[in-house]
């Protein structure tokens, strides 16, 4: 038997899936170090006691990589320029089958996000191959698959991390990131099987859980876009002009792939509409508050990462404030988060590439007669 063929590795991830629940992160400290036990209050049958030493073996072999042959031969290969033996596309089908709805865990979770963590290159591959919920559902697995992904975005390596070793911009990184397809550098922010029609329908599914998870998902998304376009602004601030060129087709690049996966404003401000109707029927204003909250978030984050989704939205933007009875009604927190949605919309983006400044105001509009007041201890 080949070892190193996966047909191993996939029989120790199979066997380990027998042993006892990976609840806690102190249970997964403890099974890094060999040092897991289990009480006589808790026997193992024979069958979970061969789980749990195929576990300790796999969870080294997938995180050890120093140790680990997988590793090491991935290493090797690239060295020769042997793409044939993929050794880390081996590793990355081990985390898929643990990260399955019957496997999954909060432990387990922690487990997976590790290894993103000590080898950020394997986010992209994980997220190239994991499949996503293609029809959002009102069940316990599609909740929860969302929320996993959400989790592995917001937590996990940053974009700059899975795509620069160095972790950190400079002339030779550059030169490479404008080499990288648009396929990679998008795969380091969504899984390639989460397409725009998916999102767009779990933001509007009539069950608000499947909206609060797929908002959630968006947001966690934006955020971590955000970041990588931070960084790259803040690096063009500093080099010359040469090199903001590349970096602007950098940019470009990426916002462009991202509008292409992400839902439309106009999809937003349907929601919006829907529930803010929902909740004078129902009288639900907890999660109409959360929802509205979320929106808010996509929709400022959406003028600060993605300008261009707002040039062709006819849409009153002083709307977003609601009319001063009911705004003396809602929540102080949704007024505030209200106002400073409008304020965002109405500045133009850091982010606006060979579009004047003009077009990035919303028509409607203008700055001059909006302020936005001021809050003690905000941002």
């Amino acid at each position: 038997m080949d070892l190193f063929g996966g047909d191993v590795l996939n029989r120790l991830t199979n066997l380990s899936t027998y042993s006892p629940s990976l609840s806690r992160k102190d249970e997964l400290d403890s099974i890094l170090s060999c040092v897991d036990q289990y009480t006589e209050n808790d026997p193992l049958s024979s069958m979970q006691f061969s789980a749990v030493q195929c576990r300790r073996l796999l969870f080294s072999l997938l995180t050890d990589t120093i140790r680990s042959p997988f590793y090491s031969r991935s290493t090797q290969a690239n060295r020769v320029e042997s793409p044939g033996r993929n050794f880390m596309q081996k590793i990355v089908r081990s985390l898929i089958s643990l990260s399955s709805p019957a496997n999954m865990t909060l432990g387990m979770r922690s487990f997976i996000l590790h290894c993103f963590s000590l080898t950020p290159e394997l986010m992209p591959m994980f997220f190239n191959s994991i499949s996503t919920v293609s029809d959002p559902k009102p069940t316990f697995e599609c909740i929860s698959s969302l929320a996993h992904l959400s989790f592995y975005i917001r937590e996990g390596p940053t974009m700059l991390q899975c795509l620069v070793k160095e972790n950190e911009l400079t002339h030779t990184s550059l030169s490479n990131l404008k080499s990288k397809n648009d396929e990679s550098l998008i795969l380091t922010s969504i899984p390639k099987s989460l397409t725009k029609n998916t999102l767009s329908k779990s933001i509007q599914h009539p069950n608000p859980l499947v909206v609060f998870e797929s908002m959630k998902l968006c947001i966690s998304i934006l955020h971590r876009s955000k970041i990588f376009l931070d960084s790259l602004f803040a690096f063009s601030s500093d080099e010359k002009d040469e090199n903001n060129e590349v970096l602007e087709c950098i940019l470009s690049r990426f916002m462009g792939a991202l509008i292409h996966r992400l839902p439309d404003t106009q999809s937003l401000l349907a929601i919006r509409s829907k529930f803010e109707q929902s909740n004078k029927k129902t009288g639900k204003k907890s999660m109409h508050l959360i929802l509205s909250m979320q929106i808010y978030e996509v929709l400022q984050l959406y003028k600060e990462c993605l300008p261009q989704f707002f040039f062709s939205v006819k849409f009153e933007w002083t709307k977003l404030v609601p009319e001063k009875e009911m705004f003396d009604s809602i929540h102080p927190v949704l007024q505030y988060r209200s106002l400073k949605t409008l304020q965002s919309i109405l500045t133009p983006s850091k982010f606006i590439m060979n579009v004047s400044k003009e077009k990035s105001m919303p028509s409607e509009i203008s700055r001059s007669n909006f302020s936005l007041p001021l809050i003690p201890g905000s941002k």
